[in-house]
Order: C-alpha cells, then structure tokens, then sequence
C-alpha cells in the first residue's frame, strides 16, 4: 500500500473532472479511479488504485494512442503544486532503482518516466 496519496480535492482540481469509480460510499483511497480529461487534442486517461500503487496513463490524439505508461508499486503518489504548474508525481522505493513518474496537464499535456528530478 502507497504511503501517501492525493486528496480527493487535489485529485478533481488537478483532472478537472469526476473520476469513475469507486462504488457510492466507498472511499476514493480503498478503490481505484479512472479519470479521463482533454487538453487541447490530447485525451489523457489516468488510472489510479492507492492500495496497490498502481498507475496507468494513455496519452491519445484523435483516436491514436501517443503513449501508455504501466506502472505498480508506486510509494507515493501525490500532487506537487508550484507558482507555475501542477504535476501529478509517483515515486518508488529506491532499492527498486526507478525513477518518479511525472504528469502535468497545464499549461501542455508532459508525461515522463525516468531519472526527472524535477518537475518542469
């Protein structure tokens, strides 16, 4: 289970939408959401479950699949909030040797993976 999450505020203001899912009554940190936005021509389509740290995002354009990232075992996923942007930001334990997952949706749709040791 991750240690840290979104709350369910920073998730909508970040999406800018409702997400699927969990079933009514049941909170959003125990089942996994699918939240779906579009900026610009980029649908981008996130899915997130807390309880396994577990991550998929779809980047498409115009019914094309840009790019998908499948990630599980996050430790974290939080939003990082600064004067400029947003990013939602995973990160692993470090005996796993990956680096975080970042995705911003404004002021443009950025989604990386690797050794980003800061969001730009």
């Amino acid at each position: 289970m991750n240690r840290d999450f979104p709350t369910d505020e920073e998730l909508l203001a970040f999406f800018e939408s409702e997400p699927l899912g969990p079933a009514p009554g049941e909170p959003w940190f125990y089942g996994t959401l699918d939240f779906t936005t579009v900026r610009a021509d980029i649908t981008v389509r996130c899915r997130l479950s807390a309880p396994y740290g577990e991550i998929t995002t779809q980047l498409t354009m115009n019914g094309h699949e840009l790019a998908k990232f499948e990630l599980e075992g996050a430790e974290t996923i939080r939003i990082i909030t600064s004067a400029r942007q947003e990013a939602l930001e995973a990160t692993f334990a470090p005996a796993r040797g990956l680096g975080p997952f970042v995705l911003i949706l404004k002021p443009r749709v950025w989604a990386a993976w690797g050794n980003v040791r800061q969001f730009r």
